[in-house]
């Protein structure tokens, strides 16, 4: 979607299969390592560091900071399992630097049928690539997979009933 709305988008995965697929794809990507050297792998890509990033585990929440441009933004949609993280304050705040929590649950089912709706017809032009690689798993199987995710699957799973 950002790619979509024109930014210049880097991708940042756990595996190397994984970022040879997204550069198949057209994208900038790097293979997480070491939280510490998250800032300086994003700063090679953007110099002076990234408006946004987009943390979808909130592991990588304090690392990130190191990654931002001033006046960024840093947009989480998730939380490790116990809930916390240690911010390294100090650095976000002398950046101008802010965090952004983008909770889904915030909304009814009407508001984000809207929202699907409005990104949905990026599938249809073809201008926003099918997922691939999905797994149906019975609603029965949630806990399971659940408890993978927290293991460090990766998997993109559909529950069905």
């Amino acid at each position: 979607l950002a790619k979509i709305r024109g930014a210049q988008v880097l991708a940042a995965v756990r595996k190397a299969d994984q970022v040879e697929a997204l550069q198949a794809q057209g994208f900038d990507a790097i293979a997480l390592g070491q939280p510490d050297a998250l800032g300086g792998q994003v700063n090679a890509v953007f110099k002076g560091g990234a408006d946004v990033i987009f943390d979808t585990t909130g592991f990588w929440l304090p690392a990130a900071v190191a990654g931002l441009a001033p006046f960024g933004r840093i947009a989480i949609i998730a939380a490790p399992v116990d809930g916390h993280v240690q911010l390294p304050a100090l650095a976000l705040y002398r950046k101008g630097g802010s965090v952004v929590g983008i909770n889904s649950l915030l909304y009814n089912c009407e508001q984000c049928a809207v929202m699907l709706e409005q990104f949905g017809r990026f599938f249809d032009e073809g201008s926003l690539p099918l997922p691939t690689g999905l797994r149906e798993v019975a609603l029965a199987d949630g806990v399971q997979c659940y408890e993978e995710v927290n293991k460090g699957s990766a998997d993109k799973v559909i529950f069905l009933p």
